[in-house]
């Protein structure tokens, strides 16, 4: 075996001369692919590049990475350098921001928790934090509010409230959402919402 099974990476073979120009090309392909961040991974036509930059090829580009559909692009000594991507390997991709993972077919966003309620920490007492998603449908929106009786949990602390109208609402340019009278007090805590109303 002259290379590893995962990056290619070359190896040292028994008894080779100037051993230090494998190594190197080891170490190189190492500092391309390990904590790999990307500038883009939706450039079809190869950028003017600067050295070092790396680019996930996407499907249809053109010139130099024609042929090239989801590979990793290098810019190194001024051309372009191709390597395949091999499952579970991640990218940060700097121009949107995100991070992604590679399955064997494509690059997915990680997967996010989708539950409603989900434990942050948890002591060895028994005490705990958790994320929770509440969520309550206000209809019949008349008068000077509308309450949601038993919403929020006891001694809770709400970090955030969002709002979505879903009907018109009669009689009023904005509202806004809160505790009844508190609403001045919790800025902090609450996020209030004014929005215009609006239809369906």
């Amino acid at each position: 075996m002259s290379e590893t099974q995962r990056f290619n990476l070359p190896l040292i073979a028994a008894a080779q001369a100037q051993k230090h120009i494998t190594h190197n090309e080891a170490l190189i392909r190492l500092d391309r692919l390990m904590h790999l961040a990307l500038v883009s991974r939706s450039l079809i036509t190869p950028p003017t590049a600067q050295e070092g930059e790396a680019y996930l090829v996407p499907n249809g580009a053109s010139g130099v990475w024609a042929g090239a559909d989801g590979q990793l692009a290098f810019y190194e000594q001024g051309s372009w350098i191709f390597t395949s991507p091999v499952i579970g390997q991640t990218a940060f991709v700097q121009d949107e921001g995100c991070h992604l993972i590679f399955d064997g077919t494509s690059w997915l966003l990680p997967e996010t928790p989708t539950t409603s309620e989900t434990v942050l920490a948890q002591g060895a007492l028994g005490a705990r934090s958790w994320h929770k998603v509440i969520e309550a449908d206000l209809s019949n929106l008349s008068g000077g509010s509308v309450t949601a009786p038993g919403l929020i949990p006891n001694r809770a602390i709400v970090m955030c409230v969002s709002t979505r109208t879903s009907e018109m609402v009669q009689g009023a340019s904005s509202y806004d959402c809160g505790i009844l009278g508190k609403q001045t007090n919790l800025v902090a805590i609450w996020v209030l919402l004014l929005a215009a109303a609006i239809s369906e």
